[in-house]
């Protein structure tokens, strides 16, 4: 397998896998990704059995094939090489680099040994403006644990209704719930807990929308070209709706920076 890549496309797709590798875990293949070149594309994908990442990027192949690398030390050596482009070979365990006059070798762990990567679920047409997504999250985070043993806080419930989409947190003292206007359409599920990991992530892209969707044990986020996969959460999300007072008539409305600044 040989293929001849740009240095800046790989490196933006690298930079979206890094947030789901594993930097500290027992099992080894968590901290490389996965890379199979096939259809002059690169298609790259990371996972720590939770959530996967799949992206990929323009590439002329020559010959088809799979291997896992060490996905930091790989994005380091992409960043350093002296060339826009660069080539990268493999024989058997050995890859490697070539940029310029700039050679180097990696060794590439066996492909049959990553994980099996779960098939994204069947997109439908329920979509959001990302940054409408993206600004709810911010509204909410803070009220999102990242310590509790009680693993329900440490995300976010999204609820998708037809016309509305609304998101809560809370860390068993604070309580946020915010509301925007969706499509009015069907949606792929009712309820679904978010891990706050999952909410980082979806946070980072730049993208104009988000897809949903929904299989029996998985997620479905598609962003551009890109896959985030989560795995779904069976857990029971605290009643937030009994403490917050909807029959009281009286509404106070004041501004932010004043409230703030008393």
């Amino acid at each position: 397998m040989e293929l001849k890549l740009d240095k800046t496309q790989v490196l933006q797709e690298l930079s979206v896998l890094q947030g789901v590798v594993e930097r500290r875990t027992t099992i080894p293949i968590l901290s490389k990704i996965l890379m199979e070149a096939a259809d002059s594309r690169l298609n790259m994908t990371a996972t720590d059995l939770d959530m996967t990442i799949m992206t990929s990027c323009p590439a002329t192949v020559d010959g088809e094939g799979r291997m896992a690398l060490e996905s930091r030390v790989f994005q380091e050596l992409v960043r350093n090489l002296p060339e826009e482009s660069f080539t990268i070979s493999q024989d058997r365990d050995k890859v490697r680099i070539v940029s310029g006059r700039f050679r180097s070798e990696m060794t590439a762990a066996d492909a049959s040994e990553y994980p099996t990567v779960p098939d994204p679920p069947e997109s439908g047409s329920y979509a959001l403006p990302l940054d409408v997504f993206q600004l709810m999250v911010q509204r909410v985070a803070f009220a999102i644990t990242k310590d509790d043993p009680k693993f329900q806080l440490n995300g976010a419930l999204v609820k998708l209704l037809p016309g509305e989409i609304e998101i809560a947190a809370t860390d068993g003292h604070r309580l946020a719930v915010v509301r925007a206007k969706a499509p009015e359409m069907e949606v792929p599920f009712e309820q679904q807990l978010f891990p706050r990991k999952l909410l980082e992530e979806i946070s980072r892209f730049a993208e104009e929308t988000v897809v949903f969707s929904a299989g029996e044990n998985h997620l479905g986020f598609k962003i551009g070209d890109r896959h985030v996969i989560s795995r779904v959460v069976e857990l029971r999300f605290p009643q937030y709706e009994r403490v917050i007072v909807r029959d009281n008539p009286n509404r106070v409305r004041i501004g932010r920076e004043e409230f703030l600044a008393s």
